[in-house]
């Protein structure tokens, strides 16, 4: 409990002692006093739940005691800068501490409304990589318990030749304006080194029966539309529609597309598809986890 609800709790603990002394020493009417406890009482009790969290917990626990809570662990893998911390935000919708933090990994813990009617809850626990030491990731005998993984991709990184750090929409359209498809081709190439040299390792880690969704996730996709609008994507006209500029996306990380479908294949994985979101625009992002929720469902079932 943080310290200002701890000296609010003791606050109305004495502030209730004082009222019930006052109404003994003062009042004698025994009726009036029963009349007087029975308003004020309900309105202390309430204010004391909701200010002790230990209570609040235990009692909202027993409330939803019988409702199932499910549990899908989903895995957040890439690169640096690929936009995986900006994804698991925009899941949670506000900003928290990891429950847990791990040379490789950081866990979040999250609760998402799963029917409205019923009130029932599904529990999810991203795991947001760092994008560090990929050797953590296959000495680690915990990371058997995802139900979905998903590898996060973009096209432009964090900082540019120069150490300056590209942290708007502005810079980054700024930066990829000049030597475009060089620039692009090579952040591919990137994600295409650090993904397929640790893919067969990395499934013979996370492989488990309860293993069910597999996403290549394109992320920063307003950027390439923007790209695309100015003419300055490799083999697109200006007037490209959408459905060219997806498909340019799709093809830019076919190789990687192709390696991760042939190791869903062999683990029997059904469930893999690619994705374009934006984290900046709120892209698809939501139908990403809807998604993932669906099959994690039905499997249950």
């Amino acid at each position: 409990m943080t310290t200002p609800r701890l000296l609010l709790l003791i606050f109305l603990v004495i502030l209730s002692a004082a009222f019930v002394i006052f109404l003994y020493r003062f009042i004698r009417d025994p009726s009036l006093i029963s009349l007087l406890l029975a308003m004020i009482s309900p309105l202390l009790i309430a204010a004391i739940l909701d200010t002790s969290e230990p209570i609040s917990e235990t009692l909202d626990s027993f409330l939803n005691r019988g409702k199932k809570l499910s549990s899908c662990t989903i895995y957040l893998y890439g690169m640096a800068g690929s936009g995986k911390t900006s994804l698991m935000k925009s899941w949670l919708q506000a900003d928290q501490k990891p429950e847990k933090s791990t040379e490789v990994f950081d866990y979040y813990p999250h609760q998402v409304l799963d029917s409205v009617e019923q009130q029932k809850y599904i529990k999810i626990n991203i795991a947001d990589y760092q994008g560090q030491k990929q050797s953590g990731i296959i000495n680690n005998e915990k990371l058997r318990l995802a139900n979905a993984i998903l590898f996060v991709v973009d096209v432009v990184p964090r900082y540019d030749e120069s150490y300056n750090l590209l942290d708007t929409s502005n810079k980054q359209i700024e930066w990829l304006s000049h030597s475009t498809a060089k620039k692009i081709h090579q952040r591919v190439d990137d994600h295409r080194i650090y993904i397929m040299g640790s893919l067969e390792p990395l499934f013979d880690r996370l492989f488990n029966k309860h293993l069910y969704s597999i996403r290549l996730v394109i992320n920063k996709y307003d950027l390439i539309e923007k790209l695309g609008k100015k003419g300055l994507l490799p083999d697109l006209d200006s007037d490209a529609d959408s459905n060219q500029i997806q498909k340019y996306a799709i093809g830019l990380f076919k190789d990687i597309e192709t390696e991760i479908r042939r190791a869903c294949q062999v683990n029997q994985i059904q469930d893999f598809s690619v994705s374009l979101i934006s984290t900046s625009t709120d892209l698809n992002v939501r139908n990403l986890l809807r998604g993932i929720i669906k099959t994690y469902k039905n499997k249950q079932n």
